[in-house]
This record gives structure tokens, C-alpha cells and sequence, in this order.
């Protein structure tokens, strides 16, 4: 029973206790998950690590599907009120955006019962959807003019954030099942060293 220098474990930072025979793992076994150091992470931190990633992943997947949710719920009693069609004239293209993205909010003028309404859009893009001066027919809501919306305004406010949660849930279920078959696979690693272990003692 070699209880001395057996390779394995040493020359990857890990050492068995005094006394025991040493099982040597293969390299490849501990993934590409290395610390500051170089040195290779064990199976079963790899593998906590992995499951802490998509336990975040997840989270976030269903807070964006929430929010998602309650974005098409608002939408859609928007739409329930909005029954009555007016002609509006684009006015202007004002620039917004973030870390020096150039995003172009329409602002919409439409007249109702004698007063003119001025609206900025809430769905940005690049480049401007419209030009200054077309003529597009919004849809008002008859009891609060200031309430409308357009066509083109529809899908697209929440379909980014419906994309990015799709993602979330695809990428937190392959980590989901790369996590369960590490476990898998470190259970047999063990159960085969303690069959080493116990061929050894005999």
C-alpha cells in the first residue's frame, strides 16, 4: 500500500491525509477552472461554482419574465382603453441614450375636442423611426387624451427584455444540467476510488 508519494494529489496542491494511500485523479477531470494561482479547482468547487451562476441566472429569469409579464398586462389594457384613431404629426426627433448611444424618441401632436396634444414616445431607436413632418395614426384613449399608443410601439417595448430572459433560462438550464452530471460524475470518481482504496488494503 503506497503511503508515501503517491503523485497525483501533491503535484496539484491536494494532498490525502498521513496514513492513506494516495489515488491519483486524471488533470483533466478538474475542468477549465483554475484559482488566481494557476492551480485547478476541484471537481466539486468547479461544480458550486457553476451551480451559484445559474442559481443567479435563474433569478434573474424570473424576475425579467415578471416584469416582462406585467409589461404585456399593462399593454394590453392600454390597448383595451385606447379605441379611438387620430391623425398626429411627427414634430420632432429627440436624442437620448446612454454611454454614447444615439437613441431617437418621436414626439407626436394630434389635436382632440379642440386641444393639441404633445407626446414623446417611451420606444427609442436607431435610426429615427420616423421622419419630421409624416403623419401617423395613433390610437388615444376618448376619457384621457394623454394616453395613446401607436403601432409601431406595440411588441417592441418589451420584446428586448422577453429576449434577454429566454436567454437566462437557456443558459441557467445548460448549467443546471452541466452541474448535475458533475455530481454525477464526481459520485462515480469516488465510488472508483474507494474501490482503488480498498484493492489497495488487500
Amino acid at each position: 500500500m503506497d503511503k508515501g508519494n503517491g503523485s497525483g494529489f501533491e503535484q496539484n496542491g491536494y494532498s490525502a491525509p498521513q496514513g492513506y494511500p494516495r489515488v491519483r485523479l486524471d488533470d483533466q477531470d478538474y475542468g477549465p477552472f483554475y484559482k488566481e494561482n494557476g492551480e485547478p479547482i476541484s471537481p466539486s468547487s468547479a461544480r458550486h461554482l457553476i451551480t451559484g451562476i445559474a442559481v443567479v441566472l435563474f433569478a434573474a429569469a424570473v424576475f425579467l419574465t415578471g416584469l416582462t409579464i406585467a409589461m404585456i398586462r399593462s399593454d394590453r389594457k392600454l390597448y383595451a382603453r385606447c379605441t379611438l384613431d387620430v391623425e398626429a404629426a411627427v414634430t420632432e426627433n429627440r436624442i437620448g441614450g446612454r454611454n454614447g448611444d444615439t437613441v431617437y424618441y418621436p414626439v407626436f401632436s394630434y389635436e382632440y375636442q379642440g386641444r393639441t396634444y404633445k407626446k414623446k414616445s417611451s420606444s427609442g431607436s436607431y435610426p429615427a423611426r420616423y421622419k419630421v413632418g409624416d403623419r401617423v395614426t395613433v390610437h388615444i384613449d376618448p376619457d384621457d387624451p394623454d394616453k395613446y399608443y401607436t403601432e409601431k410601439e406595440g411588441i417592441g417595448s418589451y420584446l428586448g427584455v422577453a429576449v434577454i430572459s429566454a436567454a437566462m433560462w437557456v443558459l441557467g438550464i445548460m448549467l443546471a444540467i452541466v452541474s448535475v452530471r458533475s455530481r454525477r460524475n464526481e459520485r462515480e470518481r469516488m465510488r472508483q476510488s474507494k474501490v482503488t482504496y480498498q484493492s489497495d488494503i488487500n
